[in-house]
């Protein structure tokens, strides 16, 4: 629902230019630089179901701070940034911790714990990206109040997650040293430095071009509404959610680098075909399958990156972890 509503109060409502609707969107996912690495040493310092319980709690109540700048009719761009900066930080605080849990959760079948969680991920995104164009008869208001409901309704689904087994020896590091010792491991891994390389540049030239040139071309070249979008952004997850299942029920892939790398290629020929504005109804099958990509990247990716890096860093919270080397990279 974020995702539709907020691409719609800014492209729509507020009709802002092209670049006002790419700074905006930057300013949503600007937190991630900054606050990710720090989500990660709370997530290793702090009971992550806790953390979780915070951020949806604080999501929805900045949701609900939105419903009442709409209906004092006091919304400007400026306060459409200060909402997507508090929303893309508390974003960026959850998304370690939620990590974490999932290795916490299904270490023990984790090439079937990661594809069965983003079937559900993204068959929510799906969900709430089709109810997002309610809007187009109940209002901006409304919508964003159902949002705020559903997010803070989200804080008691967590709260019944099993704790976290967290462990330490007594020895309180520094922060910013657990931060730099993460970025060390990354990069003194040749799969985890790739990983991230190709994870950095899925970042700049797919998600940039889904959030910001996806929503103008409907509104400047097919002339729609939120009703259009809601349907338009809700076949990628449909394609993601399809990947997903076919990689639930195979169970372990084989050369899961090479599936991770030919997801982005696939995106990378959806998003050449739609840069030829085709009719809608091929808009809406190339942004299906560039959902079958994405499904395949993505949960690749995860596995990959989990199976790759070392137990002593792996969203744990041990405070001086034995030192790691490359080679303990497993192939």
């Amino acid at each position: 629902m974020q995702q539709v509503m907020f691409a719609w109060l800014v492209v729509d409502v507020l009709h802002e230019a092209p670049a006002r609707v790419g700074t905006a969107q930057m300013v949503g996912t600007l937190p991630a630089v900054v606050f990710l690495l720090a989500g990660g040493a709370l997530a290793d310092r702090f009971e992550r179901r806790n953390t979780m319980v915070f951020t949806h709690l604080a999501g929805g109540v900045t949701a609900l701070a939105l419903v009442g700048m709409l209906l004092a009719d006091r919304l400007g761009f400026g306060l459409v940034l200060v909402y997507a900066f508090a929303w893309g930080t508390l974003h960026a605080i959850h998304l370690p911790a939620r990590d974490a849990m999932l290795f916490d959760v299904g270490k023990r079948a984790l090439s079937r714990a990661v594809p069965g969680t983003t079937l559900v991920q993204f068959g929510g995104q799906a969900a709430g990206n089709l109810l997002v164009g309610a809007a187009t008869w109940l209002g901006a208001p409304v919508v964003l109040g159902m949002q705020s409901l559903l997010v803070l309704s989200g804080a008691g689904v967590v709260s019944k997650l099993p704790r976290s087994q967290l462990t330490t020896d007594g020895v309180h590091r520094h922060p910013l040293r657990e931060v730099r010792d993460g970025v060390r491991i990354v990069f003194a891994s040749t799969r985890l430095r790739s990983l991230t390389l190709l994870i950095s540049l899925n970042g700049i030239f797919f998600i940039g071009p889904y959030f910001v040139l996806v929503p103008i071309l409907l509104r400047d070249v097919y002339g729609g509404g939120v009703g259009e979008l809601s349907i338009l952004m809700m076949m990628f997850p449909l394609g993601t959610i399809t990947a997903s299942t076919a990689l639930l029920w195979l169970g372990r892939v084989p050369h899961r680098g090479r599936v991770h790398f030919a997801g982005q290629l696939l995106g990378s020929l959806c998003l050449l075909g739609i840069s030829t504005t085709p009719s809608f109804p091929t808009l809406l099958g190339l942004s299906f399958v560039w959902g079958l990509g994405g499904g395949a990247f993505l949960n690749m990716g995860r596995t990959l990156f989990l199976e790759s890096a070392p137990e002593s860093h792996r969203g744990r919270k041990k405070a001086s972890a034995k030192r790691w080397t490359p080679d303990l990279d497993p192939t």
